[in-house]
């Protein structure tokens, strides 16, 4: 038997948004905001797998949903149950935006390493220049 259940096929089975979900019966939206910023962050967070980053780790949709998976996973039902609707959305939001920056071409990233803004930041780091 695993430690860890194998993650959800859908993000929406994770513990954590059926949480948001069961929360939201008022109507406050928050699920909903949920549901679309998913829908519109998961082609973002794959592009890693295109770009400059696609030698790293897998950074994709897969990614963020095994970190909500997670924290399911590792909060207790009583700590699950004390978080806000609001609590929950900003840690979907975050375990989609923590790698966002990493959704870049090849090309963006050498027009910001090329570009003076980023020697002059560079230059400003001591510990990067000796």
């Amino acid at each position: 038997m695993a430690i860890i259940p194998q993650v959800p096929e859908s993000i929406f089975e994770c513990t954590l948004l059926k949480a948001l979900k069961s929360k939201d019966p008022s109507g406050s939206g928050l699920y909903d905001k949920a549901v679309s910023f998913i829908k519109t962050a998961s082609p973002l967070v794959d592009l890693t797998i295109s770009g400059p980053f696609r030698n790293y780790t897998l950074h994709n949709r897969e990614h963020s949903k095994k970190l909500v998976h997670l924290a399911g996973f590792l909060l207790s039902a009583e700590m699950i149950e004390s978080l806000s609707e609001l609590d929950i959305l900003v840690f979907v939001y975050a375990a989609f935006l923590h790698d966002m920056g990493m959704s870049l071409t090849s090309v963006e990233r050498d027009r910001i390493i090329q570009s003076p803004s980023f020697t002059d930041e560079i230059q400003s780091w001591p510990a990067l220049v000796s």
